[in-house]
């Protein structure tokens, strides 16, 4: 008799995303031309979904949460980015 074994279900793999993230400077009116500050929009391509983003905190709590990874809505270091970022 033959030996019947039973095939072990191949693991999940990963659900790839893709993301589109645009990046522009914006002259403030305080600035008198140093650096620029600069905004963001990134949109999860699967969904559709889209945010505006002003510090780098933001943009990774976004896909975080797109990607079903704990994230959270406010980034943990805004008075860090708004000395940064200028926000």
């Amino acid at each position: 008799m033959g030996v019947t074994r039973k095939l072990e279900p191949k693991p999940q793999e990963p659900t790839p995303h893709s993301f589109v993230i645009r990046l522009w400077p914006e002259k403030a009116a305080h600035n008198h031309g140093e650096n620029p500050l600069w905004r963001g929009r990134i949109t999860h391509v699967g969904s559709g979904e889209a945010r505006g983003v002003v510090c780098f905190h933001q943009l990774v709590g976004f896909i975080e949460r797109q990607i079903g990874r704990k994230g959270t809505e406010h980034c943990l270091l805004c008075r860090f980015c708004r000395r940064v970022f200028g926000k």
